[in-house]
């Protein structure tokens, strides 16, 4: 089946938390990213159906059964890092906000769990950043940077956390 077939019959996104890779993603693909499933500047959130594939974390909680998924994955201290460095899961911003309404939390370690819980229950099939970040060259999304140190895991999530985090092939 030619994926433009596909496309006519089904909705196909790719998902992931914030900071795993979806801007890279859509660029490797030639999808849009975050069109159907957004955040303007006024902070108005359009929440598909995506008519055309589509890349955008802002999708997770709007996927229904029947959707082909894509579930991108990248490893827990990398993103949970960055999404603490960008400061943006905070209240007062509209990724922010948005996040928090679905996760109910500010914990960068605790909204991480939720989101991949989100993804996972829609999830058709797992990409790991990892296996196809050489297949372009890299895209400038801002900084990142290792020499921020990754939170600390909340204790009474730890052991639901590093259990996820072994299921998805990552250990912490």
């Amino acid at each position: 089946m030619k994926i433009n077939s596909l496309v006519d019959s089904v909705e196909i996104v790719a998902t992931g938390v914030p900071r795993s890779g979806t801007l890279f993603l859509a660029h490797l693909l030639n999808w849009s990213h975050e069109y159907a499933y957004g955040i303007n500047e006024k902070g108005y959130i359009s929440e598909g159906p995506a008519k055309e594939p589509e890349v955008s974390w802002l999708a997770a909680p709007h996927l229904q059964r029947g959707a082909f998924v894509f579930h991108l994955i990248r490893n827990p201290n990398d993103v949970v890092r960055s999404n603490a460095a960008g400061g943006w899961l905070q209240p007062g911003n509209s990724w922010g906000d948005y996040a928090y309404r679905y996760a109910e939390t500010w914990d960068p370690w605790v909204f991480w769990l939720r989101w991949i819980d989100l993804c996972e229950s829609v999830a058709s099939v797992r990409i790991h950043l990892e296996d196809i970040s050489h297949l372009s060259a890299p895209i400038n999304v801002g900084p990142l940077s290792t020499s921020i140190p990754v939170p600390p895991i909340p204790s009474e999530y730890k052991k639901e956390i590093v259990k996820m985090a072994d299921r998805l092939g990552y250990q912490l």
